[in-house]
């Protein structure tokens, strides 16, 4: 499962960015599903009025134990900033997460008239690495 951790510093590593997720992993309890680290990015992302954000993406496998360690770590202080820690759904260019219609309701109105997410974004810098031994717990 792919985790996305929003609003890291500019600053930050790969490096730094998994020794962070790597301390969450910490203290498993014995009967637990032990976390696997598969992967880890930092995004630079720039929108249509020069504004940059830096993201991390993470991949934990199995699902049980990427769940519990959003729990750990969202909120977290990273590099004395707050960061907020939840599932990634992939989306493209203009796609929707929510529908119209479904549980036959046909007067349902679109909430979300229109997109409300920035147009534009352009993904500047993603370092994609797979981490060429995945960290275990021992």
């Amino acid at each position: 499962m792919e985790v996305f951790i929003r609003g890291i510093p500019p600053t930050s590593t790969r490096h730094e960015l998994k020794q962070f997720v790597q301390k969450g992993m910490r203290r498993w309890l014995p009967f637990g599903s032990k976390p696997v680290l598969v992967a880890c990015n930092v995004i630079k992302i720039t929108d249509e009025h020069g504004e940059t954000e830096y993201h991390g993406l993470v991949e934990i496998k199995p699902e049980k134990a990427a769940h519990t360690l959003i729990r750990r770590l969202n909120g977290k202080l990273f590099k004395g900033r707050a960061v907020e820690v939840r599932p990634f759904y992939p989306r493209t260019p203009g796609g929707r997460r929510n529908v119209k219609g479904g549980k036959g309701k046909s007067d349902y109105k679109d909430r979300r008239w229109r997109d409300r997410r920035r147009a534009d974004l352009r993904i500047e810098k993603k370092i994609v690495a797979k981490l060429s031994v995945p960290y275990k717990r021992k």
